[in-house]
């Protein structure tokens, strides 16, 4: 986060504004000003003109239900605000840096001598006044430049004038970058409509193919991110993969998430459906398909606007919403969700496979993202190297928009492979913190690996009790007798 503010104000980092952005999309609520992005983060902690041209843009109505109704309007509104935001940002650092020398005259200003004072000092203000009129200086304010207090007054004027001239040009480059948004917006939405209609995907696979690609897109961009994602399942066993590895506490009959304590489960969840009733109000995302139905209608469209700016629409009441307590309605812990630990084999064996498995490493990623679960990649050979991949995403994101490196980057392919080692680090992992239970561990191989001992073995049969899935990939021939063990594995 840039805390640095030498011109009194400061812009923030490009991520703490997509979240900003993120937030809308998904809920079609503009956020409180107070709301907590990070534990100790909170938006608009000082004037940003930048995050109040933000928010007052999200609060379109008309915007609002389309962002709630439409992938395809999500995912291009991400797009052009993405880019207007890396843009103002980038115009930001490049003041910062073009005045950065004038500021610092001015903080020496402060520790001039009496004598340095009277013999430049007139010089000095006729100089501001050339290069700062426009921005409030008047050199005739200042008379007896030998007083310090005046003389620390000229010293904070000069600071309040270029501060002045940097805001003033923020606020004009916003308001020059921000009028084609919402022709920039209708443009990426027929982008993607045509591409849905060409290629015969759903809104949900658009919207899903955009955020795997994860950054600014052109149409061009967008195109080729809609193959990979059509290219990646093609093969069934994509799907189920990445069906097991987003498992939730309701999903898949038996496979229920539990909570462990010391080892042992404590606490078998079952969370059915959370709607209770129907209520009035103005939640979209809870919004009754009847309601919808208005507003699809352009004869009706007035009616659903007005019972939506007077909170009168007929919305789903959620038991979650009622002030109960998680356990009084079913719901599970927060680690009921346990993160995604993918290990690759990145032995000289596997090179033939590592498009394939960079495209199902950047779907999981994505899955993992949307489901705000943490997920880690290991790659293994002869040494062992962590990723955290959901820091990755979000550095790739950012990278994007300034036509940098797109997608996850894999460590090099080298030497032979120890498993055992490998098997001993994820362990650690899961005995390192109760945000592991429940994890879900997938090992990509090709298998050609000795058999782990057996005290490695038993060791995954422990962390089984717990509530960690083993799973794997088998990248060439036969499965290993040994493999069993697994809970799940594939061949590709």
């Amino acid at each position: 986060m840039n805390n640095a503010k030498p011109f009194g104000y400061s812009l923030l980092d490009f991520d703490y504004y997509m979240r900003f952005i993120d937030i809308f999309c998904e809920t079609g609520e503009v956020p409180p000003a107070d709301i907590d992005l990070d534990s100790d983060e909170p938006f608009k902690q000082y004037e940003d003109p930048l995050l109040n041209y933000i928010r007052g843009h999200a609060s379109n109505p008309l915007l609002r239900l389309q962002i709630l109704s439409s992938n395809i309007c999500r995912e291009a509104y991400r797009n052009v605000m993405g880019q207007f935001i890396f843009e103002i940002l980038k115009f930001e650092q490049f003041e910062r840096s073009a005045h950065l020398s004038q500021w610092e005259q001015a903080e020496k200003m402060k520790d001039w001598s009496l004598q340095k004072r009277k013999a430049n000092g007139n010089a000095l203000l006729t100089r501001l006044e050339q290069e700062l009129e426009d921005d409030g200086f008047k050199k005739g304010e200042y008379k007896n430049l030998g007083d310090d207090a005046n003389w620390e007054r000229l010293t904070n004027d000069v600071q309040k004038s270029l501060r002045n001239r940097s805001e003033k040009k923020l606020t004009e480059q916003i308001k020059l970058k921000s009028r084609p948004i919402d022709m920039k917006y209708q443009n990426d939405v027929e982008v993607l409509r045509s591409i849905s209609e060409y290629y015969k995907m759903s809104e949900e696979e658009i919207g899903d193919a955009m955020r795997i690609y994860n950054g600014g897109w052109t149409a061009k961009e967008a195109r080729q991110a809609v193959l990979l994602y059509k290219s990646a399942h093609k093969d069934p066993v994509i799907d189920e993969i990445l069906s097991f590895m987003g498992r939730s506490t309701n999903e898949f009959g038996k496979r229920k998430l539990n909570l462990s304590k010391d080892g042992e489960i404590i606490v078998n969840h079952s969370s059915g459906s959370d709607i209770v009733g129907i209520t009035i109000g103005k939640q979209l995302h809870s919004i009754m398909p009847a309601e919808m139905a208005l507003f699809s209608d352009s004869q009706l469209e007035a009616i659903f606007l007005k019972k939506y700016l007077t909170g009168n629409l007929q919305v789903f009441n959620h038991q979650s919403k009622m002030g109960h307590s998680p356990q009084q309605i079913g719901s599970t812990s927060a680690i009921s969700k346990g993160p995604m630990i993918i290990c690759v084999d990145t032995s000289d064996s596997m090179s033939w496979y590592m498009d394939d498995i960079h495209d199902l490493i950047s779907h999981l990623a994505f899955l993992a993202e949307k489901m705000k679960k943490k997920c880690l990649l290991i790659s293994f050979s002869v040494n062992i190297v962590i990723v955290d991949l959901t820091e990755e995403r979000r550095k790739q994101r950012a990278n994007s928009y300034g036509r940098c490196q797109k997608g996850l980057s894999l460590p090099e392919l080298c030497g032979g492979t120890d498993v055992t080692e490998l098997l001993s680090e994820v362990n650690n992992l899961l005995n390192s913190s109760r945000n592991y239970t429940n994890a879900d561990v997938l090992l990509i191989s090709d298998f050609r690996i000795p058999q782990p001992s057996a005290d490695t073995l038993s060791m995954i049969e422990n962390n089984q009790k717990r509530g960690v899935w083993y799973l794997g990939l088998n990248m060439y021939g036969d499965i290993p007798e040994w493999c069993s063990i697994f809970n799940k594995i594939w061949k590709l």
